[in-house]
């Protein structure tokens, strides 16, 4: 049971304490991968063979070869292919919704984080990267420390890994 657990990476909160309820395990994920794919009404039980059921799943997976895959809400994959992709992004309440969106909040904090980051780089370089960083959103900071070290080091400003640099951030050095 350990050694199942570790090839199949199953996380340590999963009670897996005997080969019974390993199997209930696995055949619980396997209806899941069958429902997945709209195969679980023609496996009937576990008792389909490795031949037909490589007959029964081949085509399907073959069927989502070039297209977008998403999972509906009864967690069936979805296949979009590209033609369909496409139209739907040139569908108008789309247009309409990136346009709302690239006026919303998220976008805006995006932007207050590029224009941030613009200033620390281009205008004042020995500006206060900790004061541009504090007028953040918590969740634009992470991404905004990463994109400033990136550049930073592609630009040889710094040469530190991203861990020093965030030492150093930390501390106030920067």
């Amino acid at each position: 049971v350990t050694q199942f657990k570790g090839d199949f990476n199953i996380a340590p909160s999963i009670d897996l304490p005997n080969s019974t309820k390993t199997h209930e395990y696995t055949a619980n994920k396997l209806q899941k991968i069958y429902r997945a794919l709209g195969i679980a009404d023609q496996i009937k039980d576990n008792s389909t063979d490795e031949k037909t059921l490589k007959s029964i799943i081949k085509p399907v997976i073959n069927s989502y070869k070039d297209t977008l895959l998403y999972l509906d809400e009864d967690m069936r994959i979805v296949p979009v292919s590209a033609e369909e992709l496409k139209s739907c992004l040139n569908h108008e309440g789309y247009s309409r919704y990136k346009a709302m969106m690239e006026t919303g909040e998220l976008s805006m904090g995006l932007k207050k984080a590029q224009d941030a980051l613009d200033y620390f780089t281009q205008v004042d370089k020995y500006a206060d990267l900790r004061a541009c960083v504090g007028q953040l959103e918590d969740v634009m900071k992470m991404p905004v420390l990463l994109g400033a070290w990136r550049y930073l080091t592609d630009k040889n400003i710094i040469k530190d890994s991203f861990r020093d640099f965030m030492k150093s951030y930390n501390e106030g050095v920067m």
